[in-house]
């Protein structure tokens, strides 16, 4: 079975654009530098051919790199991975409406009274800075100040909320989104301090 070729776009380099001159005035060390072993391997062959050539061009000044590159238009040529640009594309994007995701629940925790631990714990692409500038522009700046205890009939409520909640849905922000609003009249500072407390407790049984 013949080996199947990969999806690449070719990109002809002529002497005249600047990366021409850069890939040959590189390619010493390239040469010197394998990025793999499988790439050494690859290029084995050739090397041995042309010793010798490679030996002169290391032993080249830049300005007689920068002759040969322009005597050597269409010599060059680039090839793009299509499918590992793809994946590459897909998973920039991926990152990028994550990002975007975490900057609208960090917004929405800092308007219901969550504290900066609770947010960072909650969105991970979102900072200790970018948390700063959302509160300048929100007008809502760090509670301070010590939390009070829920009364013991709203803690065992909300406790028993919660279980609930976890059991129903496997999003975290989601759950303390529905319990916000089971909750709305404690912040979510407190509602968060209150489980978190009780999952210490919990643990040092």
């Amino acid at each position: 079975m013949s080996k199947q070729v990969a999806e690449q776009y070719r990109i002809q380099v002529h002497g005249h654009t600047p990366v021409h001159t850069q890939i040959l005035s590189v390619l010493p060390a390239l040469l010197v530098l394998p990025k793999s072993r499988k790439e050494a391997a690859a290029n084995a062959v050739m090397l041995h051919r042309y010793a010798d050539v490679f030996a002169q061009i290391q032993a080249m000044t830049p300005d007689r790199l920068m002759q040969i590159a322009r005597s050597m238009s269409g010599s060059v040529e680039i090839r793009i991975d299509l499918p590992a640009l793809r994946n590459a594309v897909c998973r920039a994007a991926g990152d990028g409406e994550r990002c975007e995701r975490h900057r609208r629940q960090a917004e929405w925790l800092i308007r219901y009274g969550a504290s900066n631990h609770m947010i960072l714990m909650l969105c991970s692409e979102v900072s200790v800075e970018d948390i700063r500038r959302m509160r300048h522009e929100l007008g809502m700046p760090v509670s301070k100040g010590r939390r009070s205890a829920l009364p013991m009939e709203t803690r065992l409520s909300l406790l028993a909320d919660w279980q609930q909640l976890q059991s129903e849905e496997t999003d975290t922000f989601s759950c303390y989104q529905k319990l916000a609003n089971l909750y709305p009249e404690y912040s979510l500072d407190r509602l968060y301090s209150t489980i978190v407390s009780d999952e210490a407790e919990r643990s040092g049984r």
